[in-house]
C-alpha cells in the first residue's frame, strides 16, 4: 500500500463481505461488501426491493442487531466471512437522526458543550451524514476537522467501551445465557497531570483494572479496534484523531468519574471482548483468547507516527 494513503482513509476503504437472506427467502440470497463504516440498515431499500419483502432488521445466529456500525458489529461477533445475515420485520431505526445526535453528544464531551457542532450549518450537517451514506471520507474530513481543531482545550476523550461476558455475570439479569455485552462510558481526558499524554494502557487500567492489571502491557486481556490489536502506549487523543469511527453510539451521563453501564444481548462468550468506542471516535475489542484475524484484510502499511497500530495476518 502506498505510503501516501492515510490510516483514515485506510479504514474507510475496509469493506465487510455479506451473504443475506430473508426469513421468506431462504434460498435467494443477497450477496454484497458494506464499508466497516456503514449502517446494515442503509441496505434496507434493496433488500425489501430485491426481496420483494418487508425488511426492517437484520439478525445473526437468532441475535437481533442493534444499529451500530458494520465495523463494531464484526469486531463483537466475530463472523465467519462472507458474514450470513438473516433480515426481516423488525424493530428499525432513524439512522440518519441516531448518527448527528451522537456526533452532537460526542462534541459536548470532548468540549463541555455541543456549541461547536451546533454551530455548523445545515448544510455542514447534511454533508456531514450524506459522506457517511457514500462512504466519502474526503467529505466527512472537510467537515469532522471543524469539530475536532477548535481553539478549544479538549477535556475529554469519548470513550465507550464494549465487553462481551459469560453466562455467570449475566444471572439474574433477564439477558440470554447465549452471550451477552455490556456498555461502559466514562469521561477519560486526555492528558493526565496536564502533562503525561493519557495512553490506552492508562485508561484500560484506570477503567477496568481487574482486566488490566497492567498500563503497559496486555497481561490478561488486549484491546482491539478495526480488528486490530492496539498497543498500549498508544495515545488516546492521537489515535482518536486518526483510527475513529465516524459515529457515536448514545450517551447517558451522571457525574464526572461515574461509570454508566448497560447490557446488551448477546455476543460470543466462548471468548471475552472489550470494545472501546470513541464517538465519532473508536471503537476497540478486547479478547483474552487471541481474535480471528481474518475480518481484516492483510495490510501492512506505515501506521500513524502516535497510533503504532498494526494489523495480524489473515487466515485463510
Amino acid at each position: 500500500m502506498s505510503a501516501s494513503v492515510s490510516v483514515p482513509q485506510t479504514l474507510w476503504d475496509l469493506q465487510v463481505p455479506l451473504y443475506i437472506t430473508h426469513t421468506n427467502a431462504p434460498n435467494t440470497p443477497f450477496v454484497t461488501a458494506v464499508p466497516r463504516f456503514s449502517y446494515l440498515a442503509l441496505l434496507l431499500p434493496r433488500l425489501s426491493g430485491y426481496f420483494g419483502l418487508p425488511c426492517s432488521s437484520f439478525h445473526h445466529e437468532d441475535v437481533l442487531l442493534r444499529n451500530l456500525t458494520v465495523g463494531l458489529l464484526v469486531d463483537l461477533y466475530q463472523p465467519t466471512l462472507p458474514w450470513r445475515l438473516v433480515v426481516g420485520e423488525g424493530v428499525s431505526w432513524d439512522i440518519g437522526d441516531t448518527f448527528l445526535n451522537s456526533a452532537k453528544e460526542a462534541d459536548f464531551v470532548r468540549n463541555g458543550s455541543a456549541k461547536q457542532i451546533m454551530s455548523l450549518s445545515k448544510e455542514n450537517t447534511t454533508a456531514l451524514w450524506n459522506a457517511v451514506q457514500d462512504n466519502d471520507y474526503t467529505s466527512f474530513n472537510k467537515v469532522n476537522s471543524r469539530l475536532l481543531n477548535t481553539s478549544r482545550e479538549l477535556k475529554n476523550v469519548p470513550l465507550r467501551i464494549y465487553i462481551p461476558t459469560s453466562p455467570s455475570d449475566i444471572s439474574g439479569s433477564g439477558v440470554s445465557s447465549s452471550g451477552a455485552f455490556k456498555v461502559m462510558q466514562s469521561l477519560v481526558q486526555p492528558r493526565i497531570n496536564d502533562r503525561t499524554p493519557q495512553t490506552v494502557g492508562m485508561a484500560l487500567r484506570s477503567l477496568l483494572p481487574r482486566l488490566f492489571p497492567s498500563s503497559r502491557d496486555p497481561v490478561l486481556a488486549a484491546a482491539i479496534l478495526h480488528g486490530a490489536r492496539v498497543p498500549f502506549h498508544a495515545p488516546l487523543e492521537e489515535l482518536m484523531r486518526e483510527a475513529a469511527y465516524p459515529d457515536g453510539a448514545e450517551v447517558k451521563f451522571r457525574s464526572p468519574g461515574d461509570h454508566i453501564w448497560e447490557i446488551y444481548p448477546p455476543a460470543p462468550v466462548d471468548e471475552v471482548f472489550c470494545t472501546l468506542h470513541y464517538m465519532v471516535c473508536l471503537y476497540m475489542v478486547i479478547p483474552r483468547t487471541k481474535p480471528s484475524c481474518q475480518l481484516v484484510p492483510k495490510l501492512s502499511w506505515p501506521v500513524a507516527r502516535a497510533t503504532g497500530l498494526t494489523y495480524p495476518e489473515v487466515h485463510d
